[in-house]
């Protein structure tokens, strides 16, 4: 009897590929398909995407994949120029899914929500 169960996604803390070892040994790559999402408090749930293959087993951590649609990323440093690819910087997130601002925190939403 084929499973009926087609995706199992993790989120929240960084995912440790290494410990999905026995899963892919006992299932494959395809059936079910494994997705990482990563997400922050300031969006709705999550905001990247990535299928799991069991190659990614063999490395340290797992990518946060692809900005889902509708959404925009840019990795910039400290005064928001963006970092080259493969350097070391902070995540912002644009566009739909992003918050209007903390409730009742008017200083922190202009602190940190700046124009995309």
């Amino acid at each position: 009897m084929p499973m009926s169960l087609e995706k199992v996604i993790f989120g929240g803390e960084a995912l440790d590929v290494a410990s999905l070892k026995p899963w892919f040994d006992r299932f494959g790559d395809h059936a079910p398909q494994l997705i990482n999402m990563y997400g922050i408090t300031e969006t709705t749930v999550h905001v990247t995407y990535r299928p799991i293959t069991e190659a990614d087993t063999q490395n340290p951590a797992s990518p946060i994949g692809e900005a889902i649609p509708d959404l925009s990323w840019y990795v910039l440093d400290a005064d928001f120029n963006p970092v080259a690819q493969g350097c070391s910087g902070e995540l912002h997130i644009g566009h739909a899914g992003l918050a209007r601002g903390y409730h009742n925190r008017a200083a922190l939403t202009a602190e940190r929500f700046v124009p995309d």
